[in-house]
Order: structure tokens, then sequence, then C-alpha cells
């Protein structure tokens, strides 16, 4: 067979392919999301269905004619599998109901759909019946038109690349679906409520700091702990863990820490985001109080559960002194991945990066990646 006649079959190939493998990345992100989906089928049916009906409509009885017809189909159908995706997804997540009872209800409505076609003025041919298609696809590709050998390859090299980008988006999908529950509701506890840091720290309740309603609100809480190694070690090291827990992230968004440490004329050395384990994305500061000593701050804030049940949203503070020792034994930061930490990397510096001791630094990011572990494993 010539390359150009494997080429022709290649492009119709992906052609079919392309609504099988859409399909099969929408039942990728609802798993990833914790949703079970069984009614994938049902929805291309029903999509299916749906756009012949609207390409017909539009282009016979309305009169758009051709390509503005079946555009109009293409649209309706994508709107109809939309329409019965948000019908399983309020029945599962609003409703409660079982995810493969709702997958196969709308199997089943598909299928009464098909064969209801012949109301909407769709018929079916049997694929074993002979019939000449005139469409392009149908249709002998003249010479000139036909895939050259570059051409497939750069048609390769973009489907790889785009596979590529969908397997770091399942990765990071992965770590980033531990935090929920399979009501899209977080399942993640507050620090506050139940304090760990998993296995290499003890940690203590210092004190509660209550004029954080002023800034977050009537139901908002802040705690500080300290974190000390579990095992004991040649040099004492001390973490502060400052937990700010409130309903509303508007006020937090109203009060980042960065204005908190210009607004007390700090001067902040350093400013960068830093990639944390299962998707969390904090920033890290050094700056010099007033008082002349350094400290180096590490934040990030998420969706929590709180004690009622309700969605809450925390923000961690660690902080350090960039005087004290750095532990011995203490976890060195694992990031979440080469990609993401390198986009960041490229991307998320701001400002001066005047860390005096970016040893300490590092050990404050373990500290920060044992502590979402820890509230992780305790979710699971």
């Amino acid at each position: 067979m010539p390359l150009t006649d494997i080429a022709v079959a290649l492009q119709i190939s992906l052609t079919y392919f392309t609504i099988l493998y859409l399909t099969g990345l929408g039942g990728l992100f609802s798993e990833r999301s914790g949703i079970v989906n069984i009614g994938l089928e049902g929805l291309m049916i029903i999509g299916t269905v749906s756009g012949a009906w609207g390409a017909r409509y539009f282009t016979d009885t309305v009169g758009l004619g051709l390509p503005w017809g079946p555009i109009m189909g293409l649209l309706v159908g994508a709107f109809a599998g939309l329409l019965f995706a948000s019908i399983h997804a309020a029945a599962t997540i609003t409703f409660k109901v079982d995810h493969i009872v709702s997958g196969v209800v709308i199997n089943l409505v598909a299928i009464a759909l098909w064969c209801l076609r012949g109301r909407f003025g769709l018929g079916h041919r049997s694929p074993f019946a002979p019939a000449v298609s005139d469409t392009p696809l149908g249709r002998s590709v003249p010479l000139a038109e036909r895939a050259t050998p570059l051409a497939i390859g750069r048609r390769a090299l973009l489907f790889g690349l785009i596979a590529a980008g969908l397997g770091v988006a399942d990765g990071q999908l992965s770590g980033i679906a531990a935090a929920f529950a399979n009501d899209g509701l977080p399942a993640v506890a507050s620090f506050d409520s139940h304090p760990s840091a998993g296995a290499d720290w003890k940690v203590g309740d210092v004190r509660t700091i209550t004029w954080a309603k002023t800034y977050f609100g009537s139901a908002s809480s802040w705690r500080r702990f300290h974190l000390t190694p579990a095992r004991p070690t040649s040099h004492p090291f001390t973490v502060w863990v400052d937990a700010i827990d409130t309903p509303d992230l508007a006020a937090l968004a109203a009060h980042p820490v960065l204005r908190c440490y210009n607004f007390h004329g700090e001067d902040v050395l350093a400013s960068t985001s830093v990639v944390l384990d299962h998707g969390v994305v904090g920033h890290d500061y050094v700056y010099r109080a007033t008082s002349g000593g350094i400290w180096h701050a590490l934040t990030w804030e998420w969706p929590v559960s709180s004690a009622a049940g309700h969605v809450s949203h925390e923000r961690i503070v660690i902080l350090a002194s960039s005087d004290l020792t750095v532990p011995v034994g203490a976890r060195s930061p694992q990031g979440d991945s080469l990609f993401a930490d390198s986009i960041l990397n490229l991307l998320g510096g701001t400002g001066s990066s005047n860390d005096p001791n970016p040893a300490l630094t590092k050990s404050v990011v373990g500290a920060a990646e044992s502590i979402i572990d820890a509230r992780l494993k305790g979710a699971a």
C-alpha cells in the first residue's frame, strides 16, 4: 500500500477516533473528580440524535443551508450532551443518587431517544446495506491534496504533545482529587480541629488569637501552634504554625500575608511560589522584622470541612527564624511534579530573592508537606 493511502486511512481513522477520544477524556475527568459516569455511551447517543435533528432542522426547515445548518446541529448536539451530563451531576452530587443507577438511567433514556428517532424525521440505514456516500470521506482524494510524510509527522508530533499535556494534567488531578470527597466537598478537616503534622513532628497548642474576628469575620478562628521534631536532635528547632479558619473567602483575599508585612513596615527579602504535594501551591516569604530578626514564612490556602460539616477556608502560615539551625533529619521537600516545579520556577518568582538561609527554607517546605500529607491521610 502506498504511503499516501496510509495517510488517507490515518486521516479517516483520526476523524472517527475523535468521538471516542473526547468521550473517554470526559470520563477521565469525571473519575478524577470522584464521580463514576457509566452513562458515557448514552451521552454519545443523545448527542448524535440531537445533533442530527438539529442539522436537519436548521439546514432544511430554517433554510440556513451549508455550512451553517450542520454547525448549528453540532451546537444542538453539544447542548443536549451538556444538559444530560448536568442532570447526572445534579442527581449524584445534589441529591446523592447512586452513581451507577444515574448512569444506567441516562443510557436507558438514550436508547429510548434512539428508538423514537423517526418522530424527529430521522432515518437509519443498516451498515450492511450498499449505498453511495457523497461525502468528502467517501470520495477519492486528489493526488495534490494527499498528506505528505512531513504533514503526517507534524500531526503525530502535535498529538504527542497533546497526549503529554493530558498526562501531566491527569497526574495533577489525581493529587488534587485526594482532598475532596465523592460529593465534591472538602475531605480535609481544619488544622485547628485536628492538629497533626505526621510522625516527624510533635504539635503543641500555644494560644488563640482573638482579634482575628475583626479581620476575618465573627465565625473565624485563629490559633497558633508550635512544631518540634518528634525525635531528639542535637540542634533544637521549632516551627510556628498559624491556622486561620473562616467561611468568608473574600476576607482572606482582602487581607493577604504580604499586605500584613508591608503594613508593619517589614522588609520582604524574598517572595516566591512553591509547589507542594497534591497540587497545593504555596508562597514563601523571607522578611526582616522591625526588631531586626529575619523570618521565613510559608503560607497556602485551601478549602476544609468545618466541625459542623460546612465548607470553610483555611490559611496556614508556617514561621521559622533564620537564626535557628536547620533541623537534623527534617524531611526534604518533595514537590508535586518536575513539570509543575519547573513552570513555577519560571513564572512564580516575584520581587527580590535575597534568601539568607536556603537550607532553612527547604526545611520549612518539608514541614509544610508533612502537614499536607497528614491532613490528606486523615481525610482518607
